[in-house]
């Protein structure tokens, strides 16, 4: 899908992948004008620029295959802050670690709602060739 595969991730636990110049809050605040930072609670509504709150909506659907798109996530915040500053992004990363953990949720379900991501990497592994499937 030509995603990214290097770059910065901003929870890491490899300081050599985490931006030290990114601050969630300072960056809220100066999309949306809020002081208050809360990483479970931020209103997607309240981003000024309507280019950015498009690109987040874009993120949550694509990226993460959200159905709820009120808040905007810490992943989603720090990608747009790196597009913004021209920070390369482990794209793959992210798109991993969500599959991994929908694949693996607890309720037993696993259920991906991201169809079109998982028909590419089906075609890419060649996944019912085999049976004539297309």
């Amino acid at each position: 899908m030509d995603f990214a595969n290097v770059g910065f991730i901003h929870d890491s636990w490899n300081h050599d992948l985490k931006p030290k110049d990114y601050n969630p809050a300072t960056f809220w605040e100066r999309i949306t004008g809020l002081t208050q930072y809360n990483s479970r609670s931020n209103k997607a509504i309240n981003i000024h620029n309507p280019v950015l709150r498009y690109l987040q909506r874009v993120m949550a659907c694509t990226i993460w295959g959200r159905k709820e798109l009120g808040t905007a996530r810490t992943d989603e915040l720090f990608m747009s802050w790196a597009i913004l500053n021209n920070r390369p992004v482990n794209t793959c990363y992210y798109l991993l670690d969500y599959l991994t953990y929908v694949g693996t949720k607890s309720d037993g379900k696993g259920e991906i709602v991201v169809g079109g991501i998982i028909i590419y990497i089906a075609r890419e592994l060649g996944v019912g060739e085999d049976q004539g499937i297309n």
